[in-house]
C-alpha cells in the first residue's frame, strides 16, 4: 500500500497557511472576551494589586513570586486555607517570572478591564499559530502543513487554555517554545548563528514562563536524532547551549527551593521517580486519547452516546496514525513528528490529565493528523474518490470536534464561574458573619472548595474570617454526636479515596490513630484508619458545638449548593445520604 502523499498528489494550495490559520484562531477564540475572572485570577489579581499598590513589583523578589505561598502548612491548616489532611511538607512552589510580568503587564494598562486580559491571551495565541505553521511548513508537505495548521487553530485543548487568563503560563511557554524550534531548525538548515542565539534566548523565557517548557526537548531530540543532516559531533555541539539553558534552570530553580512535594496529583520527578512512572501508566493513556479527542471539561455535558462517539473518533484516529507510521515508518519528518508528540505528553503527567496543557503536544499531533489525510487522499490513482471519502471520513470528525469545542470553550469557564458564585453564595452570610466560623461536615470535592471559599469573600463581604472543610466525601457518611463539645465523622470506605483530596497529600502517606490535627477553633483527632492508612473515623472538638458563632454546613448535591446543618442530639447520629461519584460541582 502507498501510503505516500508524495508521490501521489500534486499540490495546489493557493491561500497560505498561517493566514488561515490565524484569522481562525483569532475568530474561534473570540468568545473568550466575555469570559472575565474565574477561580485563580481572582488570587493573581489580589496579589498583583497589593504588591503594585505599596512599592511596585521591582521592590523585592517576593513581588514575582506569585506561584507560591511562603506561609508554613500548620497555619495554613490552622486557619483553613489548607484541609486538615493536608502533608506536613506540601510545597507547591513555581518559579514562572515571566508569566508573572505578563500579569503585571495586564494590571498596569487595563487593572478594571478582563477582555483586555483576554486579548493579550487571544494575541499570544495567534502568534503561537503562526509559528506553528512556519514549522509545519518547514517540515511537512504543503497540504499536510495547510491541515495542521486548521488543526492546531481550531484545537478545543488549546483554546480551552486561551480561554482562561491564569492560563497565561502555558500560552507563553508554547510560544517560546515553537519559536525555540523554528529557529534551532533555521540555524540547522541555514546556519545562520543568529538564530541559534535566538533559540537559545527563546527557550530561557519558556523556562521562565512555566515548567512545561521542558516538553520542547522533545522535538529537540528527535530533530537531531532523525532529521539533522550534520555529523553527529555539529549535532551535539548545536544542543549545548540549549542544554546549558535548561539545565542552568533547573539546577538554579532547585537551590531555590522550587519545586512540588507532598501533592498526590502534582508530582516532581526529580523528587518522585517512582511515582512519576506509576502515574504515566493512566496519565498518558488519558492524555494521548484527549490530544485526539475532545477534553472532558468539553465532553462532560454531552449526551453519553454522543461523547462515546468522540471517543470512538480518538481511537480510531489513534489507529490509523500507526497504521501510517508502519507504512511510512523510514519517513523521518513522520517520525520526527511522532516523537515529539509522545515525548512532549511525558512532562504533561506530572501535572495529571489536563487538556488545557496540550499545546506543545498538540504541534506533532496534528501533523499526523494532517499527513494522514493527504495520505488517505492519495491512496491510489484510480481510487481517488475513495480516498478523498477516506480523508473526509478522517479530517470531518476531526473538524467537528475541534469546532464545536473551541466554541464551547468560554462557556465552560462561564459555567465554571457561575458554579464558584451559586457555591459562594449559599454560604451562610448575615451582621454577625464577621465573627462566625463556617464549617463545611461534607463536601462533594476539595477541588472547589478553595475558589468557593474565595468567591465568598469577593463577592459577599463581609465575610466569615474562617472556613474550614471537615471531610470530603461522595459516599454515605454518618455524623454522631459524642457530647457537648465533640461529634464523630464517618465515611463509607474512609478519606482520600477522590481524585481531589490527594491534590493536598499522596494516598502512600499514611495516618496513624490517634494523630491530632489543631484547626482555629476545633481540632481533629483521627481515631481509626483504613488498612492503607487512611483516615476512617475522625471526631471533631470544638469549645463548645451550640456555639452560635460556629454554622455547619454541607453540600446538598440535588440543590447544587450548601445547606445549613443541624448536629444530631447527644448520643444520636445521623446519615448523610451518597452522591454520584462522577459529577462534581463543576458543570
Amino acid at each position: 500500500m502507498d501510503l505516500d502523499p508524495r508521490t501521489t498528489h500534486k499540490e495546489n494550495i493557493r491561500l497560505p497557511a498561517w493566514l488561515v490559520g490565524c484569522a481562525l484562531a483569532l475568530l474561534i477564540n473570540l468568545p473568550s472576551l466575555r469570559v472575565g475572572l474565574v477561580g485563580d485570577d481572582y488570587v493573581h489579581r489580589q496579589f498583583l494589586i497589593h504588591h503594585l499598590e505599596t512599592s511596585g513589583p521591582a521592590s523585592s523578589l517576593d513581588a514575582w513570586d506569585m506561584f507560591n505561598s511562603h506561609t508554613p502548612v500548620e497555619q495554613r491548616i490552622a486557619v483553613g486555607s489548607l484541609p486538615w489532611w493536608t502533608a506536613p511538607n506540601l510545597q507547591v512552589s513555581l518559579f514562572r517570572p515571566l508569566a508573572v510580568l505578563s500579569h503585571y503587564i495586564d494590571y498596569w494598562l487595563w487593572p478594571q478591564s478582563p477582555a483586555w486580559m483576554h486579548a493579550h491571551n487571544i494575541a499570544l495565541y495567534v502568534i503561537t499559530v503562526l509559528l506553528a505553521s512556519a514549522l509545519y511548513t518547514r517540515l511537512l508537505a504543503p497540504s499536510a502543513a495547510w491541515i495542521a495548521t486548521l488543526l492546531f487553530a481550531a484545537d478545543d485543548a488549546n483554546s480551552l487554555g486561551v480561554a482562561w487568563i491564569a492560563g497565561r503560563n502555558t500560552l507563553l511557554t508554547t510560544l517560546f517554545a515553537l519559536l525555540t524550534l523554528l529557529t534551532f531548525v533555521r540555524y540547522r538548515t541555514e546556519g545562520r548563528r543568529t538564530d541559534a542565539i535566538i533559540a537559545a534566548v527563546a527557550l530561557l523565557l519558556a523556562h521562565a514562563s512555566s515548567e512545561g517548557a521542558l516538553g520542547a526537548w522533545a522535538y529537540l531530540l528527535a530533530y537531531a536524532l532523525l532529521l539533522d543532516r550534520g555529523t553527529a559531533r555539529s549535532r551535539v555541539f548545536a544542543l549545548l547551549p540549549l542544554v546549558c539553558v535548561s539545565a542552568l534552570w533547573v539546577v538554579l530553580t532547585t537551590a531555590w527551593g522550587f519545586g512540588v512535594r507532598g501533592s498526590g496529583a502534582y508530582i516532581d520527578p526529580r523528587t518522585q521517580p517512582l511515582l512519576f512512572l506509576e502515574a504515566l501508566t493512566t496519565r498518558f493513556p488519558q492524555l494521548l486519547i484527549m490530544q485526539l479527542g475532545i477534553t472532558p471539561e468539553l465532553s462532560g455535558s454531552l449526551p453519553a452516546p454522543l461523547a462515546a462517539a468522540l471517543l470512538c473518533v480518538a481511537v480510531l484516529t489513534l489507529a490509523g496514525l500507526v497504521a501510517l507510521l508502519w507504512f511510512r515508518r523510514s519517513d523521518r519528518s513522520l517520525l520526527f513528528m511522532a516523537v515529539g508528540c509522545v515525548g512532549s505528553l511525558l512532562p504533561t503527567c506530572a501535572v495529571g490529565a489536563v487538556g488545557r496543557l496540550l499545546f506543545i503536544s498538540g504541534l506533532g499531533a496534528h501533523a499526523l493528523i494532517g499527513e494522514l489525510a493527504v495520505a488517505l487522499w492519495g491512496l491510489g490513482a484510480n481510487q481517488r474518490v475513495r480516498g478523498a471519502s477516506a480523508a473526509a471520513l478522517l479530517l470531518l470528525p476531526q473538524l467537528a470536534i475541534d469546532g464545536f469545542g473551541s466554541m464551547q470553550a468560554a462557556a465552560w469557564w462561564l459555567r465554571v464561574h457561575q458554579s464558584f458564585y451559586r457555591a459562594a453564595e449559599s454560604l451562610p452570610r448575615g451582621e454577625n458573619i464577621a465573627r462566625s466560623l463556617v464549617m463545611i461536615v461534607n463536601a462533594r470535592d476539595y477541588l472547589t472548595t478553595p475558589f468557593v471559599q474565595l468567591y465568598h469573600t469577593a463577592f459577599f463581604a463581609p465575610a466569615p474570617p474562617l472556613i474550614h472543610v471537615l471531610g470530603v466525601s461522595t459516599a454515605a457518611v454518618s455524623v454522631e454526636r459524642l457530647d457537648r463539645f465533640s461529634f464523630a465523622i464517618q465515611p463509607e470506605g474512609g478519606y482520600l479515596s477522590d481524585a481531589t483530596s490527594i491534590l493536598v497529600r499522596p494516598r502512600d502517606l499514611p495516618f496513624h490513630a490517634g494523630q491530632v490535627v489543631y484547626l482555629y477553633g476545633a481540632q481533629i483527632h483521627v481515631d481509626q484508619i483504613t488498612h492503607d492508612g487512611r483516615p476512617a473515623r475522625i471526631r471533631v472538638v470544638t469549645f463548645g458545638l451550640d456555639d452560635p458563632r460556629l454554622l455547619w454546613v454541607i453540600w446538598n448535591d440535588a440543590l447544587r449548593r450548601y445547606v445549613p446543618f443541624v448536629l444530631p442530639d447527644i448520643g444520636q447520629s445521623v446519615t448523610l445520604p451518597p452522591m454520584p461519584a462522577d459529577a462534581t460541582i463543576l458543570p
